[in-house]
């Protein structure tokens, strides 16, 4: 590949850089941005692929099949759901020796090197033409936006696009000994061309003339391409699809098979044209878990259908509340708590002082800590002790500790599809909490725990919520420059639901998602990491 198509795509590749910056939100640090009520568009994977197909010259000669053949490789990068743009450099070659006998002294005009050839005035045209070129595409997705599919596997595109391409081409027009060859010996066979391919002895020895109004690069001239083409696609995998399309080149060159026209009287105007049909393999680069798969692969309307689809399977609310706590049934893990007892969220009577009664049934609440306690919630305290200074001191430390409702403590959690440890874009904002609080307070730690629902083994859910906790600490560690040292993964698989499943239930679908989370909590010292559990592989990034 020579310099002027190297800078050609470098210039292409800035192009493609300053479009997605350009389309990507701008932040500046220290300024607070609201969030938007559409999800942030995730980062997408690149493509590279490769392709080999059929290359035709559309030219005064006349074509035969199969013609000549075309290798390229191009860089694709998604810009939004339906449009993208691919970089391609592509190499061809294609020979042919036309099926007709043109005379000598027309051929001449066009071949310097034919002067003096004196074969009774017949000739034969043969040609060579190897081409090359680089060119910058828009392509125009139409297959992901569809309503039964979350993830499309078929694909149908259109393209246009412009570039530069240079060609050789040289023609067979003396055999091996330098002589001319005896054309007229062939004339008025029933087929010229096959009568000519026997005489020939298939080396292109003589450089055709060029168009002249090209770009000049050094002794070389290069032209500019207009492209236009369609194709189909089938994905293979999440990182591998195949393509088939055909494209028409527009060369605005009348000389890619060497000659200006056929004969004295067939003095053709049009420009030779090239048609490709290719065969292309494409593989998705980046990394997984931290990108999607290009976004033309993707469908922009799941969210909304999947919602709509939700709200129509959604049965009726049901706001019982059993036991009057405040709590309706669905979401109370303890329907029969005593009339006026005061609960926690979950629907569970308190007990504030630990004692195992609960505050509606003891008599003292706020017992102290540190001694036993009767059966209606009374301290044990020896007479003969009272309490020393330092006790008074330690009760209250323990008291302000437990009652800490620090505003930025308030730690949420996150929840995740049916066997995904993808983090959702809509939950990029309670993890950039979870960054501010850890940043405003640098000496304390996070324990970060995954949990999973009932709907697998107990060994690959396990697994799964080892995956969803560690996804959740390196998108941390990644956007918001954190130390790993103050992460502390822990797991529960589906051991500590938060909301307990039960057979029959009409609203298992919503328990299960909320039960498919990663809880985030200040870590206190005894706190430590669970090493990844074993069993199978588990979910899908």
């Amino acid at each position: 590949m020579n310099r002027t198509i190297l800078k050609f795509s470098a210039i292409a590749v800035l192009v493609i850089s300053l479009i997605k910056v350009n389309a990507q939100d701008s932040s500046d640090n220290g300024v607070t941005v609201i969030p938007s009520s559409f999800s942030e568009k995730p980062k997408s994977q690149l493509e590279l692929g490769i392709n080999l197909g059929h290359l035709a010259i559309a030219s005064d000669l006349d074509g035969n099949f199969p013609g000549g053949y075309g290798v390229g490789l191009h860089l694709r990068k998604s810009i939004g759901y339906n449009f993208s743009l691919r970089l391609e450099y592509l190499y061809g070659q294609q020979s042919l020796v036309d099926d007709g006998i043109a005379a000598t002294s027309v051929i001449e005009q066009d071949i310097p090197s034919l002067t003096g050839y004196d074969d009774e005035g017949s000739f034969v045209r043969a040609f060579r033409t190897r081409y090359n070129s680089v060119s910058l595409q828009a392509v125009f997705n139409l297959g992901n936006t569809i309503f039964h599919r979350a993830r499309p596997i078929w694909g149908a595109y259109l393209y246009g696009g412009v570039g530069l391409y240079g060609h050789t081409t040289e023609l067979d027009v003396f055999s091996a000994d330098e002589a001319a060859y005896a054309f007229s010996s062939i004339s008025g066979q029933e087929d010229i061309r096959e009568a000519a391919e026997d005489l020939l002895d298939g080396v292109y020895e003589t450089e055709a003339t060029y168009e002249d109004d090209g770009l000049e690069f050094g002794d070389k001239q290069r032209y500019w391409e207009f492209l236009a083409g369609l194709g189909i696609s089938r994905k293979i995998s999440d990182r591998v699809n195949i393509s088939l399309d055909h494209r028409f080149v527009f060369t605005g060159n009348d000389r890619l098979d060497g000659f200006a026209h056929r004969t004295r009287t067939d003095l053709t105007t049009d420009n030779d044209l090239l048609h490709l049909t290719t065969l292309r393999i494409a593989f998705n680069i980046g990394p997984k878990g931290k990108s999607v798969e290009p976004l033309y692969w993707v469908n922009p309307m799941d969210p909304i259908v999947r919602d709509v689809a939700e709200l129509k399977a959604r049965p009726e609310l049901d706001v019982t509340d059993s036991d009057k706590d405040g709590i309706i049934d669905m979401f109370d893990q303890d329907n029969n708590t005593p009339m006026g007892a005061p609960v926690d969220t979950r629907g569970v009577a308190l007990d504030s002082d630990g004692d195992g009664i609960i505050d509606a049934m003891d008599t003292e609440p706020y017992s102290p800590p540190g001694y036993e306690y009767d059966e209606k919630g009374m301290a044990i305290v020896p007479k003969e002790k009272t309490l020393s200074e330092q006790d008074v001191e330690r009760i209250i430390d323990q008291r302000l500790n437990a009652m800490s409702t620090s505003a930025d403590w308030y730690l949420p959690m996150i929840h995740f599809d049916l066997d995904k440890y993808f983090i959702k874009p809509q939950y990029y904002p309670q993890l950039h909490h979870v960054a501010t609080v850890m940043h405003n307070h640098p000496e304390i730690r996070i324990v970060v725990s995954g949990h999973a629902d009932q709907s697998n083994q107990e060994d690959y859910n396990n697994v799964l919520s080892w995956k969803r906790a560690n996804s959740a600490i390196q998108y941390l560690i990644a956007t918001y420059n954190l130390s790993e040292s103050r992460f502390v993964l822990q797991y529960g698989g589906e051991e500590a639901p938060l909301i307990p499943e039960t057979s029959g239930d009409d609203f298992k679908k919503e328990k299960d998602y909320i039960n498919r989370r990663v809880e985030f909590r200040i870590a206190t010292s005894t706190d430590q990491s669970m090493s990844r559990p074993t069993g199978p592989d588990a979910g899908r990034g």
